[in-house]
């Protein structure tokens, strides 16, 4: 079987890596032109494919839809019945999944739906179904649709629909989230970056927050059953643990000589990763020492080398990067690397860390040190998603580091 996924801008998308799980039929991305779907729908040789943006509403001229995919008025689903392609949803299954997952209780409130594409209304089917008060915020408001300068600000959920963040283009949310009363929880159906500004606003103001990965895996398992009659959905959680855990980054945070470089060079070489050390990319920027950077261009000079090298490296995935001790002082890289990226601090004690050519140690005194040491700890423990405890040295952190930050249950599955 051939199947695949058409759309006009696919280079992010996780799909091809999630279908190929099935083992069952190959998968491509496709990317179509305006104006090309016509053609397509009567040429290609697909069995089945999957439709993302712009082409969820145009597909319908062209195939027999169902009932869920007319009401809702969009399909992602496109599969073949004796040599005839047939249209369906099943986004709404993916939001369903999404909710279960994330424990998520919409019934009976009111729901703040950021966005009119076909994803949004997918969305708005789900709530109606479970007799939610649905708003629907657009740029372009109108009777059926709000403002975004006229949001209501004592709705339950917000659920972002609109590509606004999405494929890491750093772009700023549409809404500022601490303007709303009290909201329960924060939807971003888009899923890469892993965790888009708006799901990181949340975080911060004590919002739960959940991105669009298990509707994606949900709606894409689903697809998977009609193209070839298997029921995959008891797989949902193996395999959404399973993308997030090669999809995002592994970034090592914590203090000078804590062992940061020694154990992400470990877990690259056993998982196959690539390895990025920032410190050694800027030394190689500038051919210097760390130490010579500072003198010749002072921190501020490192630091603005450190955010550029740090804005290349979290376009990448599945990659392990060890930061600098300082790396995380701002707050702007601190969400550049958890946009797409898990932060795991190397703990270490502080009689251990290593002084000698380190700018901002040297020519300290002990009192001087501790408190520098007691300033950056306390911000470490304030960015990090999880800890890796170094009490007994080199050879215990490395060993445990590493079967920790590989353990999918501790780090992954629940980020």
């Amino acid at each position: 079987m051939k199947c695949g996924l058409i759309g006009e801008n696919l280079k992010s998308s996780f799909s091809k890596s999630i279908h190929e799980m099935f083992d069952v039929y190959s998968y491509d991305l496709i990317e179509i032109d305006s104006g090309e779907l016509a053609k397509f729908v009567k040429e290609t040789d697909l069995d089945g494919f999957n439709v993302t943006m712009p082409y969820k509403r145009e597909i319908m001229d062209y195939i027999e839809v169902d009932d869920i995919a007319r009401e809702i008025g969009a399909v992602n689903t496109v599969y073949k019945k004796e040599g005839k392609f047939y249209g369906t949803n099943t986004d709404v299954t993916g939001f369903d999944a999404l909710l279960d997952l994330a424990d998520i209780h919409i019934d009976n409130s009111c729901v703040l739906v950021l966005g009119t594409g076909g994803a949004s209304n997918a969305i708005k089917y789900v709530c109606k179904h479970k007799d939610c008060e649905v708003i629907v915020a657009s740029r372009m408001p109108n009777g059926e649709c709000v403002g975004y300068d006229n949001l209501p600000l004592d709705v339950d959920y917000i659920v972002n629909c609109t590509p606004i963040d999405a494929y890491k283009s750093g772009d700023k949310p549409l809404i500022d989230l601490g303007q709303f009363v009290d909201v329960k929880a924060v939807i971003d159906i888009n899923y890469n970056p892993c965790r888009t500004q708006l799901i990181m606003d949340a975080t911060k103001l004590g919002i739960k927050a959940v991105s669009g990965l298990m509707m994606l895996v949900a709606q894409a398992t689903k697809a998977a059953e009609y193209f070839s009659g298997n029921n995959y959905s008891e797989y949902n959680e193996d395999i959404y643990t399973t993308v997030k855990r090669t999809k995002f980054n592994i970034v090592l945070i914590g203090m000078p000589g804590a062992g940061k470089s020694h154990v992400a060079q470990r877990i690259a070489q056993l998982t196959n990763r690539e390895y990025i050390d920032i410190d050694r990319e800027i030394e190689c920027k500038f051919d210097k020492s760390v130490a010579d950077i500072f003198d010749e261009y002072g921190e501020e000079g490192f630091r603005d080398m450190e955010t550029f090298l740090i804005e290349k490296a979290i376009k990448l995935e599945g990659c392990v990067i060890a930061t600098g001790g300082g790396a995380v002082l701002s707050d702007y890289n601190v969400d550049l690397l958890k946009s797409t990226g898990v932060l795991i601090e190397i703990d270490r004690a502080t009689d251990c860390i290593a002084k000698e050519g380190r700018p901002l140690l040297e020519g300290k005194s002990d009192e001087e040190i501790i408190s520098f040491l007691n300033n950056r700890k306390a911000r470490y423990e304030e960015v990090r998603d999880f800890v890796v405890f170094n009490k007994e040295g080199n050879d215990f952190i490395h060993q445990t580091a590493v079967e920790s930050i590989l353990s999918s249950e501790t780090f992954f599955k629940n980020i």
